[in-house]
């Protein structure tokens, strides 16, 4: 597979433009006596230049130029997308030389701009199909009989070529889209492996790919998301995790009991402590989805882009996430030293943890999976007041909300209220952080009124 999308004239695949007229060829055929002017004379046929244009780059091109520096920049560039220079045959070393000298040669003329483009595309798709070779070639290495640490080093450099690669085509970007999905359906086939693989091979699966937790659900999943919403679906981050590292479901479900326990014990430690804190309901939110999410999600929002809306209600803007936790944590802590201080009933008690519960859900702290974080608040509370979290995981919501509070009706009522709410009614959560910005979060609200709109009256695909 060659690295470089060079085609000479006489080899014309579908689509390619024609050769220069043959008055431009002969005033090209001094220029093209060179090695070096034969490969860009291609190379600005395949992209579409005009002749003139192409006459123009190839009469200021300077063989002469090139140099040990240039090489090592070409070296430098090449590496960025996972693939050494000295990966590519002389001949296609040399043509990346020269494309790439060019690129720099003509990038400052604004004249030439997009003959710069065009070319740095070429280059860079090149490149790209070469470290898809190159990954391929490691992952067949894999499959060769050797030693478990011979093993272990080609598979880390797998799995770092793929990082590398990574870095370099993001979906987002419209030319490399169907290469990030290639990317994606060659680490599925990886993942794929380790699920069969027994003994130390899958040992030495699990330990890299704890080790390369970032690259994949920080790179791969998020991306993954966030190419699938674009494309107007709304995907599980569950489900793309489970997909990205083909997870069978007793896997899913044996990670679901694993957070469910050690959830429960941080509550038992926790109902001993005088007061809660920020830290306790971001820590029940990590325990609770280790290995469900994406590492980078186990926090709180606070980053300018991760905006939040859920059914039809916008979350609290990243900036002031961390001031409203603080301010209900305040009044929780408040309710705790009204309890100690003067007693409060058992109803009072039920129906103030309900609303801590809905008003955690309202702000919407994490990137994903609130709600539970938000019922694991309300199980904190409660088990201040004598229930005992169970180990077991319950898939009925409801059943398990009048569990913990005690079927309390008005309490449970809230609840059920609050879940409409965010159904049916658009709204934010109207705190302390709130005030003086509610022209912005309307506005936010309207903005998201007009794009469901137009995404109901989208026309139906062919």
């Amino acid at each position: 597979m060659p690295a470089m999308p060079v085609q000479r004239p006489h080899e014309r695949g579908p689509g390619t433009p024609p050769p220069l007229p043959p008055e431009v060829e002969g005033a090209l055929s001094v220029e093209r006596e060179g090695k070096d002017q034969r490969i860009l004379h291609d190379v600005l046929i395949r992209a579409g230049l005009p002749p003139q244009a192409a006459l123009e780059v190839i009469a200021r091109y300077d063989a002469h130029a090139h140099d040990e520096e240039l090489r090592r920049s070409v070296a430098a560039f090449t590496k960025e997308f996972g693939v050494p220079l000295d990966a590519f045959d002389e001949a296609e070393q040399q043509q990346a030389t020269v494309l790439y000298h060019t690129i720099l040669e003509t990038r400052n003329d604004e004249s030439k701009q997009e003959v710069a483009t065009a070319i740095d595309r070429l280059l860079q798709q090149g490149i790209v199909r070469r470290a898809f070779g190159r990954i391929e070639g490691l992952r067949g290495q894999l499959q060769t009989p050797k030693g478990i640490e011979e093993f272990k080093a080609e598979l880390r450099e797998l799995l770092s070529s793929m990082r590398t690669l990574a870095t370099r085509i993001p979906p987002d970007e419209e030319r490399y889209e169907t290469h990030w999905v290639e990317l994606v359906e060659r680490f599925k086939t990886v993942t794929s492996e380790r699920v069969v693989a027994e003994g130390p091979v899958r040992e030495v699966y699990d330990e890299l790919f704890a080790e390369f937790r970032d690259f994949i659900e920080d790179e791969l999943v998020a991306k993954e998301m966030w190419r699938r919403s674009r494309a107007g679906g709304e995907p599980s981050v569950e489900h793309v995790m489970r997909e990205i590292y083909g997870r069978t479901t007793e896997e899913v479900e044996a990670i679901k009991r694993r957070n469910r326990e050690r959830v429960t014990a941080r509550i038992a430690e926790l109902t001993e402590e005088p007061y809660l804190t920020v830290e306790a309901i971001r820590e029940l939110h990590a325990l609770n989805n280790e290995d469900l999410l994406p590492q980078g999600q186990l926090r709180f929002r606070e980053h300018e882009e991760e905006g939040i809306s859920f059914g039809q209600r916008f979350g609290t803007v990243p900036e002031d996430v961390r001031a409203e936790i603080e301010h209900l944590v305040e009044r929780v802590n408040a309710l705790i030293d009204e309890e100690v201080l003067k007693g409060v009933s058992g109803v009072r008690y039920e129906v103030a943890a309900a609303a801590f519960h809905n008003d955690l859900l309202d702000i919407h702290p994490f990137p994903d999976r609130n709600g539970s974080t938000a019922l694991l608040l309300l199980e904190l509370l409660m088990a201040r007041r004598e229930y005992a979290p169970p180990t077991e995981r319950d898939a009925d919501y409801y059943g398990r909300l009048r569990k913990v509070l005690n079927d309390n009706p008005v309490a449970i009522g809230l609840v059920a209220y609050e879940h409409f709410r965010i159904k049916y009614v658009p709204g934010y959560f109207e705190g302390k952080t709130t005030r003086g910005k509610e022209k912005f979060y309307d506005r936010v609200l309207e903005v998201i009124a007009e794009q469901r709109r137009a995404y109901r009256q989208r026309p139906a695909a062919a």
